[in-house]
């Protein structure tokens, strides 16, 4: 089950945020939770990872990365 976290870009109105979730959705995504300060939508697909290769070149969104564990030492 694949994980990931897609910013929008700054520049992004509410609207167009909301446009980029509801893209999530529709491609079969879920939407876990999402971040006030980064801007962050952690999403999560049930299958194919290839599905998430859109997004990456999605007008609205800067970046897009694996979501996984963050550890320090």
């Amino acid at each position: 089950m694949p994980n990931y976290v897609i910013y929008p870009k700054r520049k992004a109105t509410e609207e167009q945020v909301q446009k980029v979730r509801q893209d999530i959705l529709d491609k079969g995504g879920r939407i876990g939770q999402e971040d006030s300060l980064t801007g962050g939508i952690c999403i999560t697909f049930d299958y194919d990872e290839d599905i998430i290769k859109p997004f990456y070149k999605h007008p609205l969104i800067a970046r897009v990365e694996r979501n996984s564990e963050f550890a320090t030492v």
